[in-house]
Parts: C-alpha cells; sequence; structure tokens
C-alpha cells in the first residue's frame, strides 16, 4: 500500500519547464511547451498519419506502464526501434538482457535477429524508423521479457518541424515522468528504501525502512522508480 502519495502518482514534473501536472495532461502541456522551449513548430496529423523519417521531425511520445510509471518523450522520427529499446532498457527496464518487441498495427519488431522477415511472417527487425512505422495517435505495444513481462503501451501524440536554422534535437529525451511512488516500512512505517518478494507469490511485497532490511537477500529490491521494480533480478543490487 502507498503511504504518502497516493493521490500524487499520476503526476509529474516537465523537464523543459519544471512544472507539475497529471499523466494525461502533459499531452496538451507539452503541445505548447516545446514550441516555446525548444524552438520546434507544431505539425497537424490526422490519426493514422504517418511522420516520415526522410526529414527530421520531432515526435511527442507517450510511454505507459500503469497508473504510477509513465512518460512523455521527445524522439527524433529517424530514430529507430532499436535506440527505443535501447533507451528504455537503460532507464527502466534491463535486468537480465531479456529479450523484446514492439507490437505496431499486428506486426511485431523484436529484438532477436532469428526467424525474423520470414516469408509470409509478421517478425521484423527493429532497426526501422520509428516515424515510418508508427502511425500517428494509434495505439502500439512494447514487451520486455517474455517470462515475466514488463508491457508498455506507446502512442505518439504530436509532432514537429525542426527549423533549418536550429541544431538538430536529442535523438531520444525524457519530456515528463511521472512521481516516484513512496511506499511505507510495514515493521514502523517510517519511507520504505526496500521490498521483498513473498517466496510464494511474486506478485506480493513486503516494505523495509533502512533499520528493517530485508531478510531473505535473495528476494530483496531496491524501490525504483520504474514498472520493473521487484520483477526478475531488477533492483537487487543493494548493500
Amino acid at each position: 500500500m502507498y503511504a504518502f502519495n497516493d493521490n500524487w502518482l499520476d503526476r509529474g514534473t516537465c523537464n523543459l519547464c519544471s512544472k507539475s501536472l497529471t499523466a494525461t495532461g502533459f499531452t496538451s502541456h507539452l503541445m505548447f511547451c516545446i514550441p516555446k522551449t525548444l524552438g520546434l513548430k507544431r505539425e497537424k496529423l490526422d490519426p493514422g498519419a504517418m511522420a516520415g523519417a526522410r526529414k527530421t521531425r520531432y515526435l511527442q511520445l507517450r510511454v505507459g506502464g500503469t497508473r504510477d510509471y509513465w512518460l512523455h518523450l521527445g524522439i527524433r522520427s529517424d530514430a529507430t526501434l532499436s535506440e527505443l529499446d535501447r533507451f528504455l532498457r537503460e532507464l527502466w527496464l534491463e535486468c537480465c538482457g531479456h529479450l523484446s518487441a514492439f507490437r505496431i498495427q499486428e506486426a511485431s519488431y523484436e529484438s532477436s535477429t532469428w526467424n525474423l522477415d520470414s516469408p509470409g511472417g509478421d517478425s521484423h527487425s527493429m532497426d526501422v524508423a520509428i516515424g515510418q512505422i508508427l502511425p500517428h495517435k494509434t495505439p502500439a505495444w512494447y514487451t520486455y521479457d517474455f517470462g515475466t513481462s514488463t508491457d508498455l503501451y506507446l502512442e505518439i501524440t504530436n509532432r514537429y518541424t525542426v527549423p533549418d536554422s536550429r541544431k538538430d534535437p536529442d535523438r531520444i529525451q525524457v519530456l515528463a515522468r511521472n512521481i516516484a511512488p513512496e511506499f511505507a516500512c510495514d515493521t514502523c512505517g517510517k519511507p520504505a528504501q526496500y521490498l521483498e518478494v513473498d517466496e510464494d507469490d511474486m506478485w506480493e511485497y513486503r516494505h523495509y525502512c533502512n533499520d528493517h532490511q530485508p531478510e531473505n537477500e535473495g528476494y530483496g529490491y531496491n524501490i525504483v522508480n520504474s514498472p520493473r521494480c521487484g520483477v526478475c533480478a531488477y533492483g537487487q543490487d543493494f548493500d
């Protein structure tokens, strides 16, 4: 159970202007904040239209795991799904080098090169530009690890032109991110830094502060701001 900030779990902070808003509020906020702070011009697109990648565009990408964990990213239209895969792994997910895949309009774009692009199949390489493969305002999904899976929702919400006079923006950057959930120690009620997975039920957790660390290190994790928290080996590097 969340002890301290349950009412704030759908809120985050804009990295461009430092405002605090709800996850859904950022879609509209960034539509005005990106032109103001980054000097880019918003382009209007119909749902289902492709952003393209021949000329660099800047895309506003919403990424959701659960109510507690979400991102709004800025990503260049010529960045590949492989680059986005690496970015999500480094920021949120990587624990044991698991396989991953994007699912876009019934096609799968996979991290493994085994059996890709086979005749009649729908599995493809991730080495394709996001602007050429993900339509505007079209739901897509990403899965990391096909055993203890972490599933994310993806959607391009806005597109921007990059003026010739402006230096190309970062290939991928975090524009906004959820405020980290806060937990209470099950023993004393103080702010918790660790969680312990129940040996009999991997979706049940106990929380501990610095004074009451998990007894079974094999099932103990750091509490981190990630939808992968407490899953597989993610966050198990505590002392």
